[in-house]
């Protein structure tokens, strides 16, 4: 009976995934995690009434120089979505300064923004995974996180249709929609840097542990 229970142990033991935060990986995740957070600042509305374009290709070259620590291999489809992401933004610049057609300008924002959303969507359930059984609260920050992420790239689609004829009313929705945004961006790099304290803190404690 003994030996039955052992085997079937061993056999669920096999079945469940490896831990991503191990002592050889949580000081490269809380490194990386450190360096994602600065990259969320390029992120910033692109399609408001009256705000200069930003370069996002700042943002991708940030993420991609974070992700290239050793122990981030649960990020290489990351890092794939944030090499089209740089390509596609640095076209996306080259063409609205010398080619100049809307339709090709409009097609390589909207590819950009998804792109942008398929990493955030990736990346937020890259710490909800690292999370499980660490820190319930930073899980369920990724989930408000990738949600909010989603509302942020829709209201850069607002149609312009859909603003109010008058000009007052169209600048309170233009503020009201760029709060919005930068709210949603400020909660990503809140998010990236509670995940890095999370990984420090797995860190000590696994060194304690092996103090001890």
């Amino acid at each position: 009976m003994i030996t039955e229970n052992n085997a079937s142990e061993d056999f669920l033991s096999a079945q469940r995934p490896a831990p991503i935060l191990r002592p050889d990986t949580c000081g490269d995740y809380a490194t990386a995690f450190n360096a994602l957070k600065w990259a969320f600042v390029f992120f910033l509305p692109l399609t408001i009434p009256g705000l200069r374009e930003m370069p996002d290709f700042v943002a991708w070259l940030l993420i991609l120089l974070a992700l290239r620590r050793g122990a981030m291999g649960p990020s290489r489809w990351l890092r794939r979505i944030s090499r089209a992401g740089l390509l596609l933004s640095v076209l996306r610049v080259l063409s609205s300064r010398l080619v100049g057609v809307p339709v090709i300008i409009l097609s390589l924002h909207v590819c950009c923004s998804a792109l942008a959303l398929l990493f955030v969507w990736e990346l937020t359930g890259l710490i909800r995974r690292i999370s499980e059984g660490v820190s319930g609260a930073v899980g369920q920050s990724a989930r408000t996180g990738r949600m909010l992420f989603l509302l942020y790239v829709a209201l850069l689609y607002l149609p312009a249709r859909a603003l109010p004829v008058n000009e007052w009313a169209r600048l309170a929705v233009s503020v009201f929609v760029l709060a919005l945004s930068a709210f949603a961006l400020c909660y990503m790099i809140a998010l990236m840097a509670s995940t890095a304290r999370m990984c420090n803190a797995e860190a000590e404690a696994e060194t304690a542990d092996v103090r001890n």
